[in-house]
């Protein structure tokens, strides 16, 4: 697993996939980017604002789903390419694939956050490539990365929006206890100190 600071400069993969890019110059004129976040700019992401201004004459980079949220580019993905499911890699446990063969092992913060955004969208099938099925109450255990926090909210708001109340419910509380755990942490360095 990549750890970022180790780079020693906050690191936005829009950047990196820029790089990758401007390394394939001679057979790409055109890149197009994905779009992570939309309306704001969060760290280690993509950005309409950012990566179109490291085009030069040779080479341009553009922004693709700006317009559209998570969920409604898993819907697209799913209504235009429905055997994506049987494709879909997303396990962060590198130790389970390679002890199991299987796809993802439906645990993993990134396991579980996929299977919620597919019950969201209603897609068919999206038990495939688990192991194991979607356990809410594993979700309401995780600990979200400060990253990820706003994906998740975005997701509850996108359950609750939908009628999936057993969904926002575990997303809420995932959330805020781990907002109660950070808060624990700081009195707890403060009367360490």
């Amino acid at each position: 697993r990549l750890n970022w600071r180790t780079f020693g400069i906050d690191v936005w993969y829009g950047h990196l996939l820029c790089a990758i890019g401007m390394a394939l110059r001679p057979q790409f004129n055109i890149l197009l980017i994905p779009s992570s976040v939309v309306g704001s700019v969060v760290r280690v992401a993509t950005g309409t604002l950012i990566e179109p201004k490291l085009s030069n004459e040779s080479q341009q980079f553009r922004i693709t789903g700006a317009e559209m949220n998570r969920i409604a580019k898993i819907e697209k993905l799913g209504s235009h390419y429905p055997q994506f499911i049987e494709q879909l890699r997303v396990c962060v446990e590198k130790d389970f694939v390679a002890t199991n063969g299987a796809q993802n092992c439906g645990r993993c913060v990134k396991c579980l956050r996929t299977q919620v955004e597919l019950r969201v969208c209603k897609i068919e099938g999206r038990e495939k490539p688990f192991a194991t099925p979607l356990d809410l109450s594993i979700c309401k255990r995780t600990q979200p990365s400060a990253a990820s926090r706003i994906v998740w909210e975005n997701l509850a708001t996108e359950a609750k929006s939908r009628g999936d109340k057993e969904v926002h419910k575990a997303i809420r509380t995932m959330l805020d206890q781990s907002a109660w755990r950070r808060k624990l942490r700081r009195v707890a360095n403060k009367l360490a100190n």
